[in-house]
């Protein structure tokens, strides 16, 4: 087990290998603030709303444009004990919806370097910024 600064903190995380479609969006995540702000998103959304959300901000193009020129993501999302996406929301919905556009061979887009693998927290209610 490793352990990462954040927020002036160290947490402890290990390297798992988990299924993309697993993977639980964060409905806290800070960039979706001002959908929640402007009704765009219900008090309580679902999957399919938050990834709807987080296509619309201005760089989300690009992210699917970065990742399939390199064939996958380079910096792994950290997610929860329960799979819950604390950081790299937008590198899962973008994942998400290359797979719905071309399927991989390999069954999945691949985190380069380790297929599939997202650090996972040892702590679960530790808060941060999604990504």
């Amino acid at each position: 087990m490793t352990t990462i600064p954040l927020n002036g903190a160290r947490l402890r995380v290990r390297l798992i290998e988990a299924e993309v479609s697993r993977l639980k969006l964060d409905p806290e995540n800070p960039r979706l603030h001002s959908a929640y702000l402007t009704h765009d998103l219900p008090a309580r959304p679902n999957e399919k709303q938050i990834a709807a959300v987080l296509e619309q901000l201005p760089e989300f193009q690009a992210l699917l444009d970065a990742i399939t020129r390199n064939d996958g993501v380079f910096q792994p999302p950290l997610v929860t004990a329960d799979f819950r996406v604390l950081e790299g929301n937008r590198r899962v919905t973008a994942l998400r919806k290359l797979h719905r556009w071309s399927p991989p061979t390999s069954g999945c887009w691949k985190v380069t370097g380790a297929s599939r693998r997202f650090a996972n927290s040892t702590s679960p209610s530790q808060r941060t910024p999604s990504g």
